[in-house]
């Protein structure tokens, strides 16, 4: 996955989240708790993939500063 795509994700995955939640009705509370808990998990789930691909060996992060 390239970094434009996946920090595009990060931003726009619980943006089109709350726009979504915002066409459930109100008494579908259980709902609105439900879909939204889906958009934190598929967003914490990308955030892992950028903390992997960021210390990934290779990577300017992976090494100490004293080496840079």
């Amino acid at each position: 996955m390239s970094d434009d795509l996946l920090l595009s994700l990060l931003w726009f995955v619980p943006l089109a989240g709350c726009l979504i939640v915002l066409l459930f009705p109100k008494r579908a509370e259980l709902a609105i708790k439900g879909f939204s808990l889906g958009v934190t998990l598929v967003t914490f789930a990308l955030t892992l993939v950028a903390l992997r691909a960021y210390i990934a060996p290779g990577s300017a992060a992976a090494t100490p500063l004293a080496q840079r």
